[in-house]
């Protein structure tokens, strides 16, 4: 059975399992994705033998889930061990389901508006995305869950998902930046103001 410890802290049982049984169907996913909880924040840095950066609570990498113990962040505003799992999840997947990487922004913008992470951003700050480049929003910036949850939800609702999955599935991400350039994502945005 493995460690049975990384289901303490999730909340609603066969709501957690509905979703992320939907999100491995939207990708017609069908392998075992491992979950490890850990109680050390060092131990991230040893399993992928890079430094990382003090905030981060999961990683992801081949069909591993790995995140620290909620005890170890819960006096946070951060999500809930559902919405983790579900976040990491769905990297562990769109590293399946895609031939090459996506770009930062699009892959974290799916993780969090696949797994529920609710990113609602104020008019200042859409105001600052709009004079972004997407394409440049790398982990150092503290917005960057916020920005691409946000302009992933936007190309959803203008799109719809199903477009876009088959948009980073069956075209060359090459042609993507081009048909998602910066200026033509940043209006899909302005769109929301």
């Amino acid at each position: 059975f493995g460690d049975l410890g990384v289901l303490k802290g999730i909340s609603n049982f066969a709501e957690f399992m509905n979703k992320a049984d939907a999100i491995s169907k939207l990708f017609n996913f069908k392998e075992v994705i491992n979950i490890v909880k850990i109680y050390e924040f060092d131990i991230f840095q040893r399993i992928l033998m890079i430094k990382i950066p003090s905030w981060v609570i999961g990683i992801s990498y081949d069909n591993t889930i790995v995140f620290l113990d909620k005890s170890k962040w819960k006096n946070t505003d951060i999500e809930t061990i559902n919405e983790l799992i579900l976040h990491e999840m769905v990297h562990v997947i769109i590293g399946h389901y895609c031939t090459r990487e996506l770009p930062l922004w699009l892959n974290e913008g799916l993780a969090v508006c696949l797994s529920g992470q609710v990113m609602i951003c104020t008019k200042e700050e859409k105001q600052t995305l709009m004079g972004e480049n997407v394409y440049d929003i790398n982990y150092s910036n503290s917005m960057i869950y916020k920005y691409s949850g946000f302009i992933v939800k936007c190309l959803i609702e203008k799109y719809g998902l199903e477009k876009i999955l088959y948009d980073i599935k069956y075209f060359d991400l090459d042609c993507l930046d081009e048909k998602w350039k910066q200026k033509n994502i940043l209006s899909v945005v302005s769109e929301y103001f």
